[in-house]
């Protein structure tokens, strides 16, 4: 459960833009169907559940 200052914190995040560093680059076209085909080998089936 989230609180009210943690849902506006999130919702000023959904409105920064992205930015891409050396250890978060952006995807390349190669990347993206390597990482889609990963995903469609293996989708998720539920969500993880903390421990």
């Amino acid at each position: 459960m989230l609180f009210n200052k943690e849902r506006a914190v999130l919702a000023r995040a959904k409105k920064l833009p992205v930015v891409y560093d050396e250890d978060s680059p952006e995807m390349t076209d190669e990347m993206e169907r390597a990482f889609t085909a990963v995903r469609q080998e293996k989708p998720y089936r539920h969500w993880p559940t903390a421990k």
